[in-house]
């Protein structure tokens, strides 16, 4: 695998190139320039962008707390303007609760800044959602089923959403799943390896010749147990939407599944929660209903993949990067090739009583 095909396959550029890092207090001073907001920052841990909770309160100054976000140096403007486009568009759905974007002293969406070494950046500044993230609490049916039916108010509130910059090649794509076999081969040879191949080999063999055929739409691709916020007035707020795409609209729902699947005796029955909330709300078709379980287990194959191959070349990140590996491993180990006979019931199921 060449250079520039990782780098635009799976991200290198944005772990490489951020540019100097952007100290606490680098951000509060930007925060006053660019926003009028006087603030203490506290860093947040983050893959690519730097993040900043900045705290303000005081005489003459607004209570509360925002989200200031640093880009990659790297990161294109078509993709920074994608993200803003999405929270704008979002603005206007009542019913989803988002970050709300917070303009510039100028009116402008996105701060234009030079880091320490006088490289050109940019910088968002958002509300802050406040509350835990659903993975520092304790998740049971009916939270995983308002997690779905958060996912699919989101998913309709962005069907008439468009943006030349959603279609950009994103290695998180579900769809794109079978690239990552580069990532794969060069990993150090293992039973476990040749196990994930075969799973990438399987899902571009029969389930892409079926996905290509299904309906698309902008999702937002990662609303995972890190990505949701359970905030006061009991609703679950969504953050972070770097993974932005278009793509087929059912990954968006696998993606989100996936993160609830346990190494246990039924492993898939968490996410089928996720799913009955989904379809609760919103419609899915017959065949991408079908294509779930294959798609839940291919997430958990990249996922693995990914933290172990990006672990690998960022060893000082990896306790980040590769947080979740060895969690994922005794998952697709309890995921079975095909599912089972009461998973396919329950599917069935699902879909008979959404009267799809």
């Amino acid at each position: 695998m060449t250079g520039s095909t990782s780098r635009a396959l799976f991200g290198i550029g944005s772990l490489t190139e951020r540019g100097t890092p952007v100290t606490p207090a680098a951000a509060e001073r930007l925060a006053v320039e660019q926003w009028g907001i006087a603030g203490a920052a506290t860093s947040l841990p983050a893959e690519i962008d730097e993040n900043f909770r900045i705290d303000v309160g005081g005489e003459g100054a607004p209570e509360g707390s925002f989200l200031l976000k640093a880009l990659p140096a790297d990161q294109d403007a078509a993709t920074a303007d994608l993200v803003t486009a999405v929270l704008l568009h979002l603005e206007g759905r009542p019913g989803v609760a988002a970050q709300r974007l917070v303009p510039t002293l100028a009116g402008r969406p996105l701060a234009e800044f030079t880091d320490a070494d006088g490289v050109a950046r940019r910088a968002r500044m958002t509300t802050f959602l406040e509350g835990p993230v659903l993975r520092s609490v304790v998740i049971d049916a009916e939270l995983r089923r308002a997690l779905g039916a958060t996912l699919a108010r989101l998913a309709l509130a962005l069907r008439d959403f468009d943006h030349p910059g959603a279609d950009r090649d994103l290695s998180w794509d579900l769809r794109h799943a079978g690239r990552m076999s580069a990532m794969l081969a060069e990993l150090a040879p293992s039973p476990r390896r040749e196990r994930l191949a075969e799973a990438l080999r399987s899902f571009d063999a029969e389930v892409v010749p079926r996905l290509d055929r299904l309906p698309v739409q902008v999702v937002h691709n990662d609303l995972s147990r890190d990505n949701a916020v359970l905030t006061a007035d009991g609703r679950l707020g969504v953050i972070d939407f770097g993974d932005v795409v278009r793509t087929q609209r059912v990954n968006d729902l696998a993606v989100a599944m996936a993160d609830h699947v346990e190494a246990a005796a039924d492993p898939f029955g968490p996410a089928l929660d996720v799913a009955a909330g989904y379809l609760a709300v919103a419609s899915l078709d017959a065949e991408e209903l079908d294509l779930l379980y294959p798609l839940v287990r291919t997430r958990t194959v990249t996922r693995i993949v990914a933290g172990e191959w990006r672990a690998s070349r960022f060893p000082a990140n990896r306790e980040y990067l590769a947080r979740n590996v060895e969690r994922l491993e005794g998952v697709l180990e309890a995921l079975p090739e095909r599912p089972s006979a009461a998973d396919s019931e329950r599917l069935a199921t699902l879909a008979a009583e959404a009267g799809r």
